[in-house]
């Protein structure tokens, strides 16, 4: 929407998008440290409040600088949510039922992916961008209230500082990601199926949709719907896939082989402009294929983290694979554009993911001679 309203080029709307991507990478690290120490009820609080007056600079803006505050904002705030989920149910609920509630509660996080396509997009065309994220924002304070009123305090050293915390946690985490060949692979496999799909579901599936099926165009939106429909799906799919970590090695491989197919039927349909119908279930498939993978490797990331050091590891984590994020978003956006100048939308399209399903061969490579996650014992000093 942002790109017809102000008639901004593919590689201006890849580098807004990406801003989020930004904040929200750089400030992993220290969120996983927070969640672990003070409590994610409080550090997602705080996030959403972030988020909130975020939400305002995007919607209400009219200047491209006010969207990329509103996205930078938007970034720190929601930094803390995921790395915060998962430290709750690490200390919630029992390690075999790991699994589960990773799926169950990244399907309920994706239904805003889902909707954030064609329920967004028809609602912001009906309403427009300022009440739409206006009412957002509203929304949002409310969920921090909520969270303030249920969070706990856990107790601390009073002889230990922020400072001695934050560096001794996150040195730990560094030495663990170093120290463990199962967890490198986890990020490769990660940070590049997250890049690839994030730019396709996230920025260019509708525009994708469009281009090709120019006779369907009223319902790209609802087509790239499928996407995340599809992930959600594949979330929950994922939490019964593997409940102890002695096979998920296995089924992780596995998944990383199903991710590659997905693509190469999703591209593949688009190349020969397949029938409208068979398109999206390639996408859904596409989107459940990396659902379900997701789920396994943030159980996988579990198995390997130290006891009480989830949120730190997680963080560390979610830096790098969001750093490539921002990477795939960027470069797509610059690659469609390059490649429609000379050769026009829809084969820039397709070169362009052509180019992301290459890059999908190196996670299927990182599974190669795969072991079995063990957690990996290592405490502060």
């Amino acid at each position: 929407m942002i790109r017809n309203e102000w008639s901004l080029s593919a590689g201006i709307v890849g580098f807004i998008s990406s801003m989020y991507y930004y904040t929200y990478a750089l400030m992993q690290p220290m969120c996983g440290v927070l969640n672990d120490r003070i409590g994610p009820e409080k550090v997602v609080g705080f996030g959403i409040v972030i988020t909130s007056i975020g939400s305002l600079c995007f919607g209400l803006g009219n200047t491209t600088m006010w969207l990329i505050v509103g996205r930078l904002l938007m970034g720190v705030g929601l930094s803390p949510m995921l790395s915060g989920l998962l430290v709750f149910q690490g200390t919630h609920f029992a390690p075999e039922r790991y699994a589960f509630f990773s799926g169950l509660s990244m399907m309920i996080g994706n239904m805003g992916a889902v909707f954030s396509v064609g329920p967004l997009s028809l609602a912001l065309h009906t309403w427009g961008r300022s009440s739409i994220f206006s009412l957002l924002s509203v929304v949002t304070l409310g969920m921090a209230a909520a969270l303030f009123l249920v969070g706990r305090n856990p107790s601390q050293p009073k002889s230990e500082s922020f400072k001695k915390m934050l560096r001794q946690r996150l040195a730990l985490a560094f030495e663990v990601v170093k120290s463990s060949s199962e967890l490198k692979r986890i990020i490769v496999i990660w940070m590049i199926s997250f890049g690839g799909l994030m730019a396709y579901q996230g920025l260019w599936a509708v525009s994708w949709f469009k281009t090709t099926y120019g006779e369907m165009a009223d319902h790209a939106s609802f087509a790239a719907s499928f996407i995340g429909i599809g992930v959600m799906i594949g979330n929950f799919l994922g939490g019964y896939l593997c409940k102890t970590h002695t096979k998920r090695h296995q089924i992780v491989a596995r998944l990383v082989y199903t991710v590659f197919v997905a693509w190469v039927l999703t591209v593949g349909c688009f190349l020969i402009r397949a029938p409208f119908f068979l398109t999206i279930l390639a996408s859904t498939f596409l989107g459940m294929a990396n659902g379900m993978a997701f789920t396994q490797l943030t159980a996988g990331v579990n198995d390997i983290a130290p006891a009480g050091q989830g949120g730190a590891v997680f963080g560390i984590t979610n830096c790098i694979t969001f750093t490539c994020v921002i990477v795939f978003q960027w470069g797509t956006g610059a690659l469609i554009d390059l490649f429609s100048s000379s050769m026009g939308s829809e084969i820039a399209y397709l070169m362009t993911f052509t180019i992301v399903l290459c890059f999908l061969l190196v996670p299927c490579l990182a599974t190669i001679g795969m072991k079995q996650f063990r957690k990996v014992e290592k405490s502060i000093s």
